[in-house]
């Protein structure tokens, strides 16, 4: 025996609503929509950042700077990153982002080799080894000496400085190079009009008189140094064949 159909009024009712089942496969999609996230967010999600190559900058500042974080997918943001868009940071050649894992990513961080700068008008110019302006800056980095004193006409991004003695230029590099070697970090170079060199690190200026025994002055420096006073003042390094002393400040 058949069911009778339900007669509202006028209006026959043919078949069940299906809005019950609909709402039931509705609320089954968007729990496993969920659920395929929260896996693949948990199966990507960026435990460990690896930053290499950095000297200019820190491990976190490169991180920011690169817009990573432990709350990236490692995956989204490997794929989305335009890694050209690194290219602009000052000082920066390239950057790359490897994913190394799943849950690791490495960043490796090619800078520019700049080894020291001059100042004009407020604005720092870097130079590398040969000399040429590679990056400007209104700041002052860090372990970069500030070059007083060089004489040139002119100055161009992407050019060497037209100085005009090279002999000069040669002596700045040696000093650069030589304090390198011995991992002493200054803040200026200072040429004088008579050919002599003055560093200046924290509170002291120290005194390397001429181009002669440069490697010999910055060597006796060196052996000085820990033991140098915690004073403003001036070690007189011109002729280490002799006395060699410090004079406080008054």
């Amino acid at each position: 025996m058949k069911k009778k159909q339900k007669i509202k009024g006028n209006i026959v009712a043919l078949k069940k609503s299906n809005s019950k089942i609909n709402k039931v496969a509705l609320l089954l999609f968007a729990t496993t929509v969920i659920i395929i996230v929260y896996v693949f967010n948990n199966m990507f999600a960026i435990k460990s950042i690896y930053v290499f190559g950095n000297a200019y900058y820190s491990e976190t500042q490169i991180i920011d700077l690169i817009g990573l974080n432990t709350h990236n997918n490692s995956l989204i943001y490997y794929l989305s990153s335009n890694q050209n868009d690194f290219n602009n940071i000052p000082l920066i050649e390239k950057i790359n982002v490897k994913l190394n894992s799943r849950q690791e990513i490495h960043v490796e961080v090619f800078e520019k080799k700049v080894i020291g700068s001059i100042e004009i008008m407020g604005m720092y110019l870097y130079f590398d080894r040969e000399g040429i302006i590679v990056e400007t800056l209104n700041e002052n980095l860090e372990h970069i000496p500030v070059i007083y004193g060089l004489n040139y006409d002119h100055v161009r991004m992407d050019e060497q400085i037209p100085v005009k003695d090279e002999k000069i230029f040669d002596d700045i590099l040696n000093i650069i190079q030589i304090l390198s070697t011995y991992k002493i970090n200054i803040e200026e170079i200072i040429i004088k009009d008579d050919e002599e060199y003055t560093l200046v690190k924290s509170n002291i200026r120290v005194l390397l008189g001429t181009r002669d025994q440069l490697h010999e002055k910055i060597n006796e420096f060196n052996t000085i140094l820990p033991n140098l006073p915690d004073e403003k003042g001036e070690l007189n390094l011109k002729n280490i064949n002799h006395r060699i002393y410090f004079k406080k400040d008054i």
